[in-house]
């Protein structure tokens, strides 16, 4: 109550100096008082029904206005609480692939010892699982808003030798050979996330250019750096598509073992190093990806 005779307290004096004043002129001038007491309760009339109406009215309000700022206050110990699990459960797969990593070294070092053939076949399954802990490792950061980039001046073809060098050992178990004739040419960029990007693009030709040949250049005038196979190529239906969260078209039937999220973290990957990627491919001929990388003036970090 208190609230609303403050909201309408001018109001309130508007009507009460208006019937004085004209008590007033009734007085001055010697008016019948009958007419002034008539008009006096009709007006309270109409003024008192215009008050409750707008009392209950700002009652309503008020009432609303409360159950808005419960339903607020629920929400956002809601968001608070859906953040913290969030955060948790993030912690904890972090914790688990850093932690994946070692029982991993290990067995890598225990396979020496078996014989060629079991050996390959051991080392390929662990390169699997290491690139599967790696995509779950950069996705988690990549989602998270508080990533931090350390872009520096990287020699581009340290970085292509050292994706290459993590998939050598496929590269020679399925035949696959390498083109590569790359001088040195220096970007900027961060050096993890873009070793992280190649490695996606050279686990794809394992699996889908077997026994074929991967060409790597670079145009120093276009800043453009091209991987190129001669695979089995991907389909005009499926090109569009390949960026997308979870989609293998039919080069993952195909496989059967595509996860369809390794092209989408290089999408995600080379958006983050305002790296542009153009694909061109045709099936059953290979696929090329041209990576544009930007001007120390254009970055955006």
């Amino acid at each position: 109550m208190k609230h609303f005779l403050e909201k309408n307290k001018i109001l309130i004096l508007y009507f009460t100096l208006s019937e004085v004043f004209l008590a007033f002129i009734f007085f001055v001038f010697a008016l019948p008082w009958e007419v002034y007491l008539i008009y006096l309760g009709l007006s309270a009339v109409v003024f008192i029904l215009s008050m409750w109406y707008s009392y209950n009215r700002h009652q309503i309000e008020e009432n609303l206005k409360e159950q808005l700022e419960s339903l607020d206050r629920s929400f956002q110990a809601y968001k608070k609480q859906e953040l913290m699990a969030k955060s948790d459960l993030k912690t904890y797969f972090l914790l688990w692939v850093h932690q994946v990593k070692s029982p991993l070294t290990s067995l890598n070092l225990m396979i020496q010892d078996l014989p060629p053939d079991q050996r390959a076949l051991w080392q390929e399954k662990l390169i699997d699982i290491e690139n599967y802990t790696n995509m779950a490792l950069a996705y988690l950061k990549l989602t998270d808003s508080a990533t931090v980039l350390y872009p520096i001046s990287i020699n581009l073809n340290d970085s292509v030798s050292e994706a290459l060098l993590k998939y050598k050992t496929l590269f020679i178990r399925y035949h696959i050979k390498v083109d590569y004739d790359l001088e040195d040419v220096w970007v900027i960029s961060d050096k993890n996330y873009l070793e992280l990007l190649l490695e996606q693009l050279f686990s794809n030709i394992s699996k889908y250019a077997r026994e074929e040949t991967c060409h790597i250049s670079f145009d120093g005038s276009l800043r453009t750096l091209y991987i190129e196979d001669t695979g089995i190529g991907i389909g005009l239906e499926d090109l569009p598509k390949i960026f997308d969260q979870g989609y293998s078209g039919f080069n993952g039937a195909y496989a059967e073992k595509s996860s369809g999220v390794g092209l989408f973290l290089v999408k995600k990957i080379a958006d983050l190093l305002n790296i542009q990627i153009h694909v061109t491919s045709n099936l059953g001929e290979g696929t090329c990806f041209a990576l544009t990388f930007p001007d120390e003036i254009n970055l955006r970090y």
